[in-house]
């Protein structure tokens, strides 16, 4: 049995810093460099477009150019970021491939940290073959609009299904029972945190707020190179061994919906996880991403 804490006393212990993003529709184009989401990136001279490689199901090789979802003018992060976690300047792109994702590629995302002066990027145009991309239903928003990212400082703690992670179980008085004492945390939780009542927002850093369960776990196994199956196949010791380095992974990025006409799913998440040491490096090279919804 985990320590029982008392609301209160969870979100003293556990609370962290987060910072929340908002988006505005650009009335006109972003200056170079600027945060935002869609358009296109900037980025050095020779960036190379990333591409996920696959083979069809007759064994011809298959490309697909990623897309891109955001950038970060770190400069412009630094003031909310209030622990240091990101570097101090540069830019910092998401890409993701959707088939890839679904596939559990490593290759399904990528984010590249540009590290030089923000004024010496330029803009980087998809490949052509993006442009099949563009009209196949894969986005729910004008790929070629852009929206002004705004930051906040906040506030995050756990949700009360992730609490057993932290080896922790929730008090319950005496005149209420289990469901009831759940309901409250997650009541004081969304106030404590501004969460909307729809439960879709957008966040760097902090504790992930997920919709149905931690995938910490699962950033490890894939780092191991293991599927579902082969995971469950292992002995026990070396599955706990796999699920205790889950605490060496964190949240980079919750990224939610953006507006009406740009959200992901029934308002699902894409979450960018990172490894601790990773990110304490400025090394972005081995983020994992995840999807979930309501």
């Amino acid at each position: 049995m985990g320590e029982r804490l008392t609301t209160a006393e969870i979100f003293e212990r556990l609370q962290k810093p987060t910072v929340k993003l908002g988006f505005e529709r650009a009335a006109e184009k972003l200056p170079l460099g600027a945060s935002k989401f869609g358009g296109n990136p900037s980025a050095p001279r020779d960036f190379a477009w990333p591409f996920y490689r696959d083979k069809s199901d007759d064994g011809a090789a298959v490309a697909r150019p990623l897309t891109f979802l955001m950038q970060l003018n770190l400069e412009e992060v630094a003031f909310y970021d209030v622990e240091k976690r990101l570097p101090t300047r540069g830019l910092l792109a998401f890409f993701i491939e959707r088939i890839a994702l679904e596939n559990e590629a490593s290759d399904a995302v990528r984010v590249f940290y540009f590290d030089g002066p923000v004024d010496e990027t330029v803009e980087i145009a998809p490949p052509p073959e993006f442009a099949e991309l563009e009209n196949d239903g894969l986005f729910s928003w004008d790929y070629g609009a852009e929206f002004a990212i705004t930051f906040e400082k906040g506030v995050s703690v756990p949700c009360s299904w992730d609490l057993v992670d932290y080896g922790i179980e929730l008090a319950v008085a005496d005149d209420e029972d289990e469901d009831e004492a759940f309901e409250r945390y997650e009541e004081e939780r969304d106030a404590l945190t501004q969460t909307p009542p729809n439960g879709d927002f957008s966040q760097l850093l902090g504790i992930a707020h997920w919709i149905q369960w931690t995938m910490l776990g699962e950033c490890e196994r894939l780092a191991a190179g293991l599927s579902r199956d082969e995971f469950a196949a292992l002995p026990e010791a070396e599955r706990a061994a796999i699920e205790e380095n889950a605490q060496n992974w964190t949240l980079l990025c919750r990224l939610g919906s953006v507006c009406e006409e740009a959200t992901q799913g029934d308002c699902g998440s894409f979450y960018f996880c990172v490894r601790e040491d990773d990110l304490k490096r400025g090394d972005f090279s081995r983020v994992r991403v995840f999807f979930q919804s309501f």
